[in-house]
């Protein structure tokens, strides 16, 4: 597991804070930012080298939760840019 101090980044809707993120593989052809799954331990996003599963994180004025419970609560689509 990757732990950070909390990072944010923009998303559709606002800013999310990132507490806990694991590296993982290649993520095909897409571009950083990219989301390319939604997993059961939450949603996988690109990178400049790999990808990162975000295992915890907080939306603008929302609470703390896991990444599996952010991706069910929010309307993603994989192929969408974040950033």
């Amino acid at each position: 597991y990757l732990v950070i101090a909390p990072a944010a980044f923009a998303v559709p809707g606002g800013v999310l804070k990132v507490y806990r993120a694991r590296v993982e593989g290649p993520a095909a052809d897409a571009a950083p930012g990219t989301l390319v799954e939604i997993g059961a331990d939450g949603p996988r996003l690109a990178c400049g080298e790999g990808s990162v599963r975000l295992l915890e994180v907080q939306r603008e004025g929302g609470r703390r939760q896991r990444g599996d419970e952010f991706a069910r609560g929010a309307r993603l689509a994989v192929g969408e840019r974040w950033g």
